[in-house]
């Protein structure tokens, strides 16, 4: 390497510079406080930063530069370019296909044997299921990689321990406390249920780990959503095997996911009520039950997008008998929570639950209702401008904004074809949606979110949903829904011109019903690349061993929050 390229990068040589050659890892380079710190990387992408002249001309020696071409560059330009490729060959190889059958059409019938077409089929059909099940293989150990590495780093987070401590011990002995601190047994400050946590509270019952109980807890929302998804494709007569592809990845798109590692439980509650939606024309009954479920036993907040969604079905069959029946249901999960909180609500009776919980929503600024009286909306953009929106990325503003608009329009253009399928689903999903989406922008001052989240998850899974529902949408609509779902895209935002180009190629030159399987494995292609390719960028593992002596015995002690609290912010 000439001194000319050390000095181009690293600046003039400082005085007396003499160059070192550490003999092994362990060599400390003395910092520089008048050297601006600089970033450089190696081919294998891996990145330094470097904060001394000699420091800076080691590297430089080595091959690193600030701007340097990595391996993951070209494995990027070998993707694009190979998506091209397979698209290429398989337009001609199907056009040529077509042409035989033309050609050789009466003849193919004269020899048609249906027993032989019959075990082709079935052939065919097991080599799919075999192929897709190694795919899903591949596909989980990267994500498994990807949820343990952003759960060992997070920070410590007060509603986590929170969360974790009243369900551990909820589901013990049925006492949903955290701690005097918080307000004792069944305090109306809890506001994640049970269902919010039940993958870490296996999990901490186990290991008594955190870090395990994150991953664990994360894997019990994968589980409820394949299950579900499966549900609802099965009692709709719909293929559910490609979904199982998407499921996982379409959960790491939902915007702060991380939730889910920090036992809340805004998704869990939400995944819970949007495929109750989808299944309610089949089992209403069960629908209502789970509605309840995902309320109560989850996050209050749901409520929201249950009136918005039972309103609208309310308001168009308008019989008192199926409101009866159906809420008979409804009920069965409040009335056996109120009859907890009766027996161990720790500040008074039933009636004093019902008048705390009263003041706590009307106090709350993420309610809504201190907006009402305070003349917020005398100034709604800079109120807005005011909360955390500012330090979302671009993508989020995009998701949580024109995202939603898009999907009620989607959907309202095309609900005599949903409606066909799914049965008389299409309006009360529009406002299942536009409810918590006018309540979050105009009403809610935190703009927190995870708030979001009960708009955004049934946004996510109604797209995927219609997308692998084999809905017979026209070319434009299937662009634009592929469009917004590549806003989802997460680590690597190249894919999202490769999605679109790709799914705009697909569009344009096959038919509709080979069409809906290729954007179906586009998608799952795409997505997970996005999810494998943070995998070949880090360069150490997360430490899964979090054990704190001072919580093995409880959760419910003063020393276990203060350990928590210190230790998993070092991580």
């Amino acid at each position: 390497m000439e001194n000319t390229e050390i000095i181009s990068i690293c600046g003039p040589a400082t005085t007396n510079f003499v160059p070192v050659n550490p003999s092994d890892s362990s060599y400390v380079f003395q910092n520089d406080p008048t050297f601006p710190a600089l970033n450089l990387y190696d081919f294998l992408g891996r990145g330094a930063t470097v904060n001394s002249f000699q420091e800076c001309a080691y590297y430089v020696q080595e091959g690193w530069e600030p701007f340097k071409t990595t391996i993951f560059d070209y494995l990027q330009l070998f993707a694009v370019i190979s998506v091209f490729i397979l698209f290429y060959v398989v337009n001609k190889k199907l056009k040529y296909t077509e042409s035989l059958k033309k050609i050789n059409f009466y003849e193919n019938i004269k020899k048609l044997n249906l027993n032989k077409k019959f075990r082709h089929t079935t052939k065919k059909r097991k080599t799919g299921n075999y192929f897709l099940g190694t795919f899903l293989i591949f596909q989980h150990f990267f994500i498994f990689d990807y949820i343990r590495t952003k759960s060992v780093r997070v920070d410590s987070f007060i509603d986590e321990y929170i969360a974790l401590t009243s369900n551990v011990n909820f589901f013990k002995n049925f006492d949903f406390n955290a701690g005097d601190f918080i307000g004792g047994s069944y305090s109306v400050l809890l506001t994640s249920g049970p269902i919010s946590s039940i993958g870490s509270v296996i999990s901490w019952n186990i290991t008594n780990n955190f870090i395990l109980g994150r991953i664990s807890n994360f894997y019990f929302i994968i589980l409820l959503q394949v299950l579900f998804s499966i549900a609802v494709f099965k009692k709709h007569r719909l293929d559910y095997k490609l979904i199982l592809g998407f499921n996982g990845l379409i959960l790491l798109s939902i915007p702060w996911w991380q939730g889910a590692l920090y036992s809340l439980g805004e998704i869990a509650s939400m995944i819970i009520f949007t495929n109750s939606i989808f299944l309610f024309h089949k089992l209403r009954k069960l629908s209502m039950f789970l509605f309840s479920v995902s309320i109560f036993y989850g996050k209050l907040l749901t409520l929201l997008p249950f009136l918005g969604f039972y309103g609208a079905y309310i308001f168009k069959k308008r019989k008192i008998i199926n409101i009866i029946n159906e809420g008979v249901y409804f009920f069965i999960p409040l009335a056996l929570w109120l009859l907890l909180v009766q027996i161990n609500y720790e500040s008074g009776n039933l009636n004093d639950y019902f008048v705390d919980q009263y003041y706590l929503i009307i106090n709350h600024a993420g309610s809504g209702v201190s907006s009402l009286d305070t003349g917020y909306f005398s100034n709604l953009k800079q109120n807005i401008l005011q909360t955390e929106i500012m330090n979302w990325n671009f993508f989020d503003k995009l998701r949580l904004t024109l995202v939603p608009l898009f999907t009620i329009a989607i959907i309202f253009k095309n609900k005599d074809k949903i409606d066909v399928i799914f049965k008389n689903l299409s309006i009360p999903l529009i406002f299942s949606i536009l409810i918590p989406y006018i309540w979050f922008w105009f009403l809610n001052s935190n703009k927190w979110i995870r708030y979001s989240q009960h708009f955004s998850v049934v946004v996510i899974i109604a797209l995927l949903y219609l997308i692998f529902s084999g809905i017979n949408f026209n070319r434009s609509t299937y662009f634009i829904i592929i469009s917004m779902l590549s806003l989802f895209i997460t680590n690597s935002k190249f894919l999202i011109p490769v999605l679109l180009i790709s799914s705009l190629i697909l569009i344009l030159n096959f038919q509709k019903k080979r069409l809906q399987i290729l954007i179906q494995i586009l998608l799952i292609v795409i997505f997970s690349l996005d999810i494998s390719i943070p995998y070949f960028e880090k360069n150490t593992f997360g430490n899964l061993n979090s054990f704190i002596e001072e919580c093995e015995s409880t959760l419910l002690d003063e020393r276990c929050l203060e350990a928590y609290m210190r230790k998993l912010s070092r991580q």
